[in-house]
């Protein structure tokens, strides 16, 4: 295992909810301009479970110690169209794309979740795009599922180098009572003419039936792509396996995997660290202290080697209420959705959100070690 590869040297936060306000600050999600500057998007919500996501863009002039306070990106969309998504650049261009699920909005205040049926309520994938460095953006651009139920879709978009978008996303049930779902699965879509279009294939199929995927992500290191998943469990009983990633070496056209890491956090960020190495970036709140983790992988055609697992950030606590830190007890978590930025070649951006002792969406500044 190799020594520790980061080096805190800031923090902060990028939006810190008002006192006395009853919101959610979640998913923030950060991405690099050519000019240098920064870029952040969040989601606001009014509590868990309201469909009522106002997805916000933040930005930085000063490698990521301070924030322009955040505003809406389609404010003429709030009460009619709740998006939840997150923002990723096209390499080379000052171009931002946004990805993630939309839900209509039929009554102000409704729930998007149901407890009862572990389900949401029936959505689409979206995405839209900014030609300006995020200052105007496309409408959201809907587009329909292949099969019966809902999506959780918590990556952004991955840009490879030969021009294909790819981006990854979960099967969910939806509100039908009838309809039959395959959730054991973590799905793709996949475009070569910039959106225009778009293929839907598998990445990976759990041989647990009663299991699935989130917080699923997708990066490109040397040519060779790796998809990562939070395996969860949807039996009534045990808990969550450890997570998942899976192997392209064709563009995304077909995936090796499921392959085991054993790791067993909670959700999963990717990002390029070299020619070789990713960093899988993941929650941990069941197993030792907790907090935010990077573990160093190294795929390959025939698996993925875990060379260095290291703290990021140490929480103060796993959850608001001392529950479980299961999947099933989401509405609880004290912090998550970290992801992980490169600034430059020595310096990375950490955001992650908080519920707690600070209400928002913290940062990490860290400069590489080696």
């Amino acid at each position: 295992m190799i020594e520790s590869l980061f080096s805190e040297i800031g923090s902060g936060a990028v939006y810190l909810s008002p006192d006395g306000v009853e919101e959610l600050a979640i998913n923030p999600r950060a991405a690099v301009l050519p000019h240098g500057g920064i870029v952040c998007s969040f989601m606001l919500q009014s509590g868990f479970g309201i469909n009522d996501f106002k997805p916000q863009l933040a930005f930085s002039h000063d490698g990521g110690r301070s924030w322009t306070e955040p505003r809406l990106i389609w404010p003429h969309l709030v009460d009619k169209l709740s998006c939840i998504g997150q923002v990723s650049t096209i390499p080379g261009t000052n171009s931002l794309l946004f990805y993630g699920v939309a839900f209509p909005v039929e009554i102000p205040g409704e729930i998007y979740w149901r407890d009862d049926i572990l389900g949401l309520k029936q959505n689409s994938l979206m995405w839209a795009r900014s030609d300006d460095g995020g200052q105007t953006w496309s409408e959201p651009h809907l587009v329909a599922l292949p099969h019966p139920g809902s999506a959780e879709a918590q990556g952004p978009i991955c840009v490879t180098k030969d021009g294909t978008w790819l981006a990854s996303y979960a099967p969910y049930r939806n509100w039908d009572p009838a309809a039959e779902f395959e959730l054991n699965c973590l799905m793709q879509l996949r475009s070569e003419d910039e959106g225009k279009s778009w293929s839907f294939s598998r990445i990976m199929t759990f041989a647990e039936h009663d299991s699935g995927a989130a917080e699923s992500w997708i990066a490109e290191c040397g040519g060779v792509l790796l998809a990562s998943c939070w395996h969860t469990n949807l039996a009534e009983t045990g808990g969550d396996f450890s997570n998942k990633v899976a192997v392209s070496v064709n563009g995304g056209r077909s995936w090796s995997g499921p392959l085991d890491t054993g790791i067993q956090g909670q959700s999963t960020a990717l990002l390029t660290l070299d020619a070789r190495r990713v960093l899988l970036v993941y929650n941990q709140r069941k197993l030792g202290e907790p907090g935010i983790r990077a573990a160093v992988l190294d795929p390959h055609d025939g698996g993925v080697e875990i060379i260095a697992d290291e703290m990021l950030w140490a929480a103060k606590t796993a959850t608001r209420s001392n529950s479980s830190g299961d999947h099933a007890d989401w509405t609880d978590f004290a912090f998550g959705e970290p992801a992980l930025i490169r600034l430059d070649q020595f310096r990375f951006l950490l955001v992650f959100w908080e519920k707690g002792g600070q209400n928002g969406i913290s940062f990490r500044l860290f400069e590489r070690r080696d």
